[in-house]
């Protein structure tokens, strides 16, 4: 009976504790650190996980807390296989918010605020490291020692003691406690977002791609307003900003009782390979984009294949089958990010296939990153005389930060009349 009554307190001290029994963390995140502030403020949790949405590289969850500084709200974010791999508090920064400031700024600035509060000095350190976050406060020395001043000044800090806005320079976040002012500059980058930890993001596709090939993925995305993006009745074009020899510009109308995007704008060449090449160079085009606007006019036969290469420590290489492999690509890679497909050459095989070689580039202007992919598409006759595609080799260099090429990163719009303040709601 003894033994009954100590297992069902164990069973419920850990269905009421801070940290879930069933929470793993990735190698890179400092589980310590949240273990310590879990014991440091008594966190016990008050309700169940919910949902915040998708992320990066999977999603996040919000977890309510009770503890001896009231209730707290922290968002959990999680790999696709379940991992947390950063943790940040819970903004609560009302509807507009999200027009003025992006969610990877407000998740990096989520991050400074839970660092702030947990006062692990070596973790909020490191947490405001990055070249990409500037602190200005009142007090005198590095960033890190300025916010280490401004956090031992103000040990009533919490959740509603910060806010963010937006300067002609990008989003801050800011706190005036105890009349002394703090001012954290964010330059969302994608080593920023992830903690240095961007390989995590490379790990994830090349897992989605490869490994989860069958799991679905979210596709509820719009175009990015870098597309220039122009829709009337039937019809669609768009005007990518110019990259060297890249084609930027393209358009498009639905194909009288089919549902085909046929392109306005494409060239009548005669040779076949030239034909096949204009058609593979819309299909990659418009592959990052939603699926209602991608151009699939191409013939492709049943047994059709990918070779992939993934460049990095080691080159990977994975076989995969079935169209929908490009699609999954499209999906997990474009994201409505911009894509620029350049073709290489178009040539006639002796045994009359024939192969397009291009690169195909997806650009995330604001976290300053691409992925760059080296492909060649070979077409083969059919019995009936036509060109089905069969097969794509594709290498692929996934992930490249471009942080360092200052003209690479996306302009911010200034303000018109006064910033626009969002305070952090919290229930106390």
């Amino acid at each position: 009976m003894i033994r009954l009554v100590i297992v069902f307190v164990a069973l419920w001290f850990l269905g009421t504790s801070g940290a879930s029994a069933n929470d793993r963390f990735v190698p890179s995140f400092p589980k310590v650190v949240f273990d310590s502030w879990v014991q440091k403020v008594q966190a016990q949790v008050a309700a169940p996980d919910e949902v915040r949405g998708p992320t990066l590289i999977g999603r996040s969850i919000v977890r309510t807390y009770d503890t001896n500084e009231g209730e707290r709200k922290l968002e959990l974010h999680l790999t696709h296989d379940g991992q947390i791999y950063d943790v940040g508090e819970f903004l609560d920064l009302g509807p507009l918010a999200d027009t003025y400031i992006s969610r990877n700024a407000q998740i990096i600035a989520a991050r400074i605020i839970w660092s702030s509060l947990a006062k692990d000095e070596a973790y909020l350190r490191s947490v405001v490291a990055s070249n990409y976050v500037a602190v200005e406060t009142s007090f005198l020395g590095s960033k890190e020692a300025q916010l280490l001043q401004y956090v031992r000044a103000n040990q009533g800090l919490n959740p509603g003691s910060f806010y963010l806005t937006i300067d002609e320079k990008g989003p801050v976040l800011a706190s005036d406690a105890g009349n002394t002012r703090l001012r954290v500059r964010i330059t969302p980058t994608l080593d920023l977002l992830l903690q240095g930890q961007s390989v995590l993001y490379r790990d994830y596709l090349v897992s989605m791609l490869t490994t989860h090939a069958g799991q679905p993925v979210n596709a509820d995305y719009e175009p990015s307003v870098f597309y220039g993006l122009t829709r009337r009745g039937n019809s669609f074009s768009y005007k990518l900003p110019q990259i060297e020899y890249y084609a930027n510009d393209r358009a498009f109308t639905k194909r009288a009782n089919a549902g085909h995007w046929v392109p306005t704008n494409r060239e009548q060449l005669a040779i076949p390979e030239g034909r096949i090449a204009v058609l593979v160079a819309h299909r990659w085009a418009t592959l990052a984009l939603p699926w209602d606007l991608r151009y699939r006019d191409l013939l492709v036969d049943p047994s059709y294949k990918v070779e992939l290469a993934v460049e990095g420590k080691e080159v990977e290489k994975h076989t995969l089958v079935g169209e929908s492999v490009i699609e999954r690509l499209g999906t997990l890679v474009g994201q409505g990010l911009p894509a620029y497909y350049n073709t290489l050459s178009a040539k006639k095989g002796e045994t009359e296939e024939v192969v397009v070689r291009g690169i195909w580039m997806i650009r995330h202007p604001e976290l300053a990153y691409e992925h760059i992919f080296r492909i060649t598409d070979t077409f083969m006759i059919t019995p009936q005389g036509q060109y089905a595609w069969i097969k794509s080799d594709i290498r692929a260099v996934l992930a490249v930060r471009m942080d360092h090429i200052e003209q690479l990163k996306a302009p911010v719009a200034a303000p018109s009349g006064e910033p626009p303040i969002f305070r952090v709601h919290v229930n106390r």
